[in-house]
């Protein structure tokens, strides 16, 4: 079948599987709209094993950043800039660091820093200290750094479902 075609049953296909399984069966154990950017990361990265390595090496740098920024925001004040200042400094913090190679993917990165905050700002209670520091699905570097895993696996797995499935060899 057409590229395209099989694109389109593989990836349809393998988001049916992890809606059914993040709903069901692995419920709390993973952000589904987290794993959905992995996902995209991995084709943005290339769709191949460089951007297996360069999609998680991004996002989870801006996941842990994200994290340690939360924890400053919640323990160090700035006076009335509190925010914006912690943020200013880890954005320098990962955009200067995107001249080493496992951090180079900077959209990526934005991504994973912004994972993180999607996460403990809408949703209730979740920018919290104890929730940042536990160990369990409830926080987000555990969550998100699971999540974005998954992500990139299936990213992998709807790759080479399409090869598999596609007429339109090389």
């Amino acid at each position: 079948m057409p590229t395209l075609t099989a694109l389109t049953l593989s990836i349809g296909g393998l988001a049916f599987v992890i809606v059914y399984l993040g709903t069901t069966v692995i419920v709390g154990l993973v952000a589904l709209w987290a794993l959905f950017i992995a996902w995209g990361g991995y084709y943005a990265n290339g769709a191949n094993m460089e951007s297996v390595k360069l999609t998680l090496g991004a996002l989870i740098f801006g996941i842990v950043l994200a994290c340690i920024c939360c924890m400053l925001i919640l323990s160090v004040p700035v006076g009335s800039v509190t925010v914006p200042f912690w943020v200013a400094v880890f954005v320098a913090v990962f955009v200067y660091s995107s001249k080493i190679e496992l951090f180079s993917a900077l959209p990526t990165t934005v991504n994973g820093f912004a994972l993180v905050f999607a996460y403990v700002l809408q949703t209730e209670g979740m920018m919290d200290m104890a929730v940042l520091t536990a160990p369990s699905f409830t926080n987000p570097l555990v969550l998100l750094t699971a999540s974005s895993v998954i992500g990139v696996v299936w990213g992998v797995l709807s790759n080479k479902l399409t090869g598999v499935l596609s007429s339109d060899k090389a």
